[in-house]
């Protein structure tokens, strides 16, 4: 069973790069991407559309990645308010087993 451990603020990183459009308090998708040629580490963030909007910056994928790889742990967010065409803030939660609750 998942409990929720957290919520935190992140931007959604390389919006230039993606035409999808998203609204405040759309819900999100996290993916990993171990096969990405820029970021071994990187997550990939998708509308409900699956339209990619972009990424978590690298330094907080290079913490998140190595727990959503053991399948330990899952992302879920929203869209939190106005982006630009380089950012866009939002809601992230993470869940873990009981049993990651220590680490």
């Amino acid at each position: 069973m998942l409990k929720c451990y957290g919520k935190f603020s992140a931007l959604i990183v390389g919006r230039r790069y993606y035409a999808a459009q998203t609204e405040i308090d759309e819900c999100i998708d996290f993916i990993r991407e171990q096969f990405n040629p820029y970021d071994p580490n990187a997550i990939g963030i998708y509308s409900q559309r699956n339209e990619k909007l972009g990424h978590l910056p690298r330094w907080l994928a290079a913490v998140l990645a190595p727990c959503m790889d053991n399948a330990q742990c899952k992302l879920c967010g929203t869209v939190s308010g106005e982006g630009n065409s380089f950012v866009t803030p939002a809601c992230v939660r993470l869940y873990a087993p009981t049993s990651m609750a220590q680490v």
